[in-house]
């Protein structure tokens, strides 16, 4: 773990995916909908509420940005905003204030065994999904020096509140994929039909 001591720092902020995954992200993030009969989501009308129109694994899929994943995440902060992580979260980290953290004793690509299986004619061969536990919010990225070594990380925001980390924001060591955050990043189209985005829209066009 490395402790707080910037130098020269530098900072930027700017669809097959299983039914049951979808349903736990979408469950999580906007609450549960009103359908109908033919499962058809009806408007509820809440204009405190976000809505999803469309989410997915940044890259297409699972793993599918492991190769090059540092710069596919950053493209879609700066296009298009924040994207939500997965970690598995290490003992230290409940423990963490300040700095960018790198956990060096924990091992950063768990994965959980997956028996290959057939869905719908697709032969699924998985080798294992790494094993995550705790959802963040991936903001940004920069660059710190410390005792003249250069560390990237990205700019993250916790749920755990105020009172944790720097006011409840951490920088975690970016481009090495520690504790999975880029393999499971996923991107969020937000739906200004309804809810929150349609007030929000109203108001601009009002302006």
């Amino acid at each position: 773990m490395i402790e707080a001591g910037s130098i020269n720092k530098t900072e930027s902020v700017p669809k097959d995916i299983k039914p049951s995954f979808r349903e736990t992200i979408a469950s999580a993030l906007a609450g549960n909908d009103t359908k109908d009969n033919n499962n058809n989501v009806i408007d509820s009308g809440d204009p405190n509420r976000w809505y999803i129109k469309e989410y997915n694994y940044v890259g297409g899929c699972y793993g599918c940005n492991q190769c090059d994943g540092e710069k596919i995440i950053m493209n879609e902060i700066y296009r298009n905003g924040p994207v939500v992580g997965s970690i598995e979260v290490t003992p230290n980290f409940y423990n963490y204030v300040d700095g960018v953290y790198y956990d060096k004793g924990f091992p950063h690509a768990k994965k959980c065994t997956v028996d290959v299986h057939k869905d719908n004619g697709y032969v699924y061969n998985i080798t294992g999904w790494e094993k995550v536990n705790h959802a963040i919010v991936i903001l940004g990225w920069g660059e710190e020096t410390i005792d003249g070594k250069l560390y990237k990380y990205w700019i993250c925001r916790n749920s755990w509140g105020n009172g944790w980390g720097k006011e409840g924001y951490f920088k975690m060591i970016r481009g090495v994929n520690h504790v999975a955050i880029e393999n499971h990043a996923i991107y969020i189209d937000p739906d200004f039909t309804r809810g929150a985005g349609k007030v929000l829209l109203e108001k601009m066009k009002n302006h």
